[in-house]
């Protein structure tokens, strides 16, 4: 074989190399585009056609004590008309799946309620892999921008040993933050005697979060320590950020909680949630709550009689 002949075939080869290597970041970045969303789909994976304008979302972020997810699955056990809407996909969160709850045959990492037909519910049961929080925000309101979602309300929870007196000497656990678009959820806490985040304005937190941070730590301000707004690349903190950007209604219900059993803490916060979104009555006392299922592992079984 000459060596032009044995020159063409490697450059033959060289350009078919080239052209699968073409084809297949081509389809790679195709399926990135298209699967780097937070989906809706169904038991079969099928993505879900469902309209979520003109309604409250909750989303319960995972944090101190998981009293937020502990709540809203409280909310969804009382309220009978729970339905489940669809599973989220999610490329930020750990995925799991497990047995099935009382709404659905799978258990999956996140899902979708309707709320009593009032609104929507996401309940996680993984958190955002390690280090992408602040994508799971912004993949959050993307969905929320696509769904025409009228109002997002994140529960959180911070760790009670960072209050400060002005906290400590308030009989309340809760706090809030909130977009300038979501005045009306504000109004609707400052009349349940909540009040924003101290020392952070009327909104309860600030874009200049540098010099925020300074005072906090220097105990220069009434603001608590451990507030999620103060971490600059955390999920609520991104949220508040590209919500405010966005011009999306956007109220985070803060409470102030200890690592244990949380399940007071979980009835306290869905009573105030109940109340402030309308699914109870404002001078209605709490419903009474039905205890989920899962609740019955909470704390892990029962110590073997033998050990005592």
């Amino acid at each position: 074989m000459s060596r032009a002949h044995t020159a063409t075939k490697t450059a033959t080869l060289i350009l078919s190399l080239n052209s699968i290597a073409c084809w297949k970041a081509s389809y790679v970045s195709h399926w990135v585009s298209e699967r780097h969303m937070m989906e809706l789909v169904s038991d079969e994976g099928e993505k879900v056609s469902t309209s979520l304008a003109d309604k409250w979302m909750l989303y319960p972020s995972v944090s101190v004590g998981n009293v937020p997810q502990l709540a809203t699955e409280l909310m969804l056990s009382t309220f009978g008309t729970a339905n489940l809407v669809a599973h989220v996909r999610d490329p930020t969160m750990i995925p799991v799946s497990g047995d099935g709850s009382p709404y659905s045959e799978l258990s999956t990492g996140c899902e979708l309620y309707s709320l009593d037909g009032a609104g929507n519910a996401f309940l996680p049961r993984a958190p955002p892999c390690p280090g992408r929080a602040a994508e799971t925000a912004k993949l959050l309101v993307h969905l929320v921008r696509e769904k025409g979602v009228k109002d997002l309300v994140v529960l959180t929870s911070a760790y009670a040993g960072g209050r400060r007196d002005v906290q400590l000497q308030d009989t309340s656990k809760f706090r809030f933050m909130v977009t300038s678009k979501a005045e009306k959820w504000a109004q609707s806490l400052r009349q349940a005697d909540i009040l924003p985040v101290d020392g952070a304005g009327e909104l309860g937190w600030s874009s200049e979060i540098s010099d925020y941070t300074d005072e906090v730590g220097e105990g220069r301000t009434p603001a608590p320590a451990f507030v999620p707004s103060l971490r600059k690349a955390s999920f609520v903190r991104t949220l508040l950020e590209a919500c405010e950007e966005a011009s999306i209604s956007l109220c985070v219900i803060l409470m102030f909680v200890f690592e244990g059993d949380n399940t007071a803490d979980a009835a306290e916060m869905a009573a105030l949630y109940a109340r402030v979104c309308g699914l109870t009555g404002p001078d209605q006392a709490p419903p009474k709550w039905k205890i989920p299922p899962s609740w019955a592992g909470n704390l892990g079984p029962r110590p073997e009689p033998m050990i005592y």
